[in-house]
């Protein structure tokens, strides 16, 4: 039998599903957590599978949504349920194995190769029971990508969302990885994907197949791609401890290139809570913001502010956020934006409140 010790756990529409965890009669109905649901102006920054169905998304405004699904039900995001619900699920996961490396506040790789003997070997088994503990216990589904790396574990957890459990062997990987499209490969982008394709690179299989010479443009995010496109990566689950953290970022590959004026703040409010979110899940905090943008010529530019103490508002990313560009001004068209802190320590206050003015 083949031990595929690697699991790759991701919540399903988590922010939405916690507020469904608290009142199982919004399981049923369309809701979305959104930035303001008192106007039609904030954005969504989270939709559950009804809701998913109307073609409401992740980043699209309020407004739109609403038009899309007059019955859909909008609410405040609160941070100190995503975070309770985010605690609970990782307890549930070290019951599991010790050896769970968080990716973010909703996802995890968790590894059993200590444990399997637990289960007969058998990882499918100790998944389903996975799934079953968590929902019973929090009311959350999961959906598990199960397979013998972490990239590979990675990239198939989202294949049957939701609620899914996805096995791939590594001899699977020639008929059922590489038919896929290459966009599909975790850390290839629109941007990326476009760029493969003048390569006539447009299957994950074609990438894996590709010579190394054709990607050298790429540099090693190149290597990086066709390695995982090969189901290769020899890097271990990793249990996080908090000096190791240095940065944490988000970035979004835009679907067309945006002209300056067209960079407003609805524009970077995905980014920032979800930045906020991730910095939280560090357990870490920051003086200093860093931005990143990449033109359509491909030229990254990135800027950075201190602040005299600790970021722990949305408000103040975007404070800083005016002020870095008001110093630095986009001046050309951008088809990536990106935001991120670093030089992370330890977190002092607990007077957090990352989702003010969202």
């Amino acid at each position: 039998m083949d031990l595929l010790p690697i699991i790759h756990a991701d919540a399903d529409a988590f922010y939405a599903a916690c507020h469904m965890a608290e009142d199982d009669t919004l399981r049923s109905r369309p809701i979305a957590v959104a930035g303001d649901p008192n106007t039609r102006h904030g954005v969504i920054l989270a939709a559950n599978y009804p809701a998913r169905a109307y073609g409401i998304r992740t980043a699209m405004r309020l407004g739109e949504a609403r038009y899309r699904c007059p019955d859909l039900i909008t609410i405040a995001p609160q941070r100190e349920l995503y975070k309770a619900y985010s605690i609970r699920m990782r307890e549930i996961f070290h019951l599991w194995t010790p050896c769970v490396e968080p990716l973010s506040i909703d996802e995890a790789w968790l590894d059993l190769s200590h444990q399997l003997n637990q289960w007969k070997n058998d990882s499918v088994t100790a998944g389903r029971a996975l799934q079953d503990a968590i929902f019973q216990r929090l009311g959350l589904t999961v959906s598990l990508g199960i397979s013998a790396n972490k990239m590979l574990a990675k990239q198939v957890s989202d294949w049957d969302k939701p609620s899914g459990l996805t096995v791939l062997r590594v001899e699977e990987i020639p008929e059922r990885l590489w038919p896929r499209p290459v966009e599909e490969l975790f850390g290839c982008g629109p941007a990326t994907a476009k760029r493969l394709a003048q390569w006539d690179i447009e299957t994950i299989g074609d990438l894996a197949k590709s010579m190394p010479t054709v990607l050298q443009p790429l540099g090693i995010h190149g290597e990086r791609l066709r390695a995982r496109a090969q189901g290769l990566d020899d890097t271990s689950v990793i249990p996080p401890r908090a000096t190791d953290r240095q940065s944490v970022s988000v970035e979004r590959t835009l679907p067309y290139n945006l002209l300056p004026r067209a960079l407003t703040d609805q524009s970077w409010e995905p980014l920032i809570a979800e930045l906020m979110t991730r910095l939280e899940a560090t357990g870490m905090e920051s003086t200093t913001l860093v931005v990143k943008y990449r033109t359509r010529h491909f030229i990254t530019h990135t800027r950075r502010i201190t602040s005299s103490a600790a970021i722990h508002t949305a408000s103040q990313v975007l404070i800083l956020l005016h002020q870095i560009l008001k110093r630095s001004p986009i001046t050309e068209p951008v088809r990536l934006i990106g935001l991120g802190f670093v030089d992370l320590t330890l977190v002092k206050a607990e007077q957090m409140r990352f989702w003010d003015d969202l």
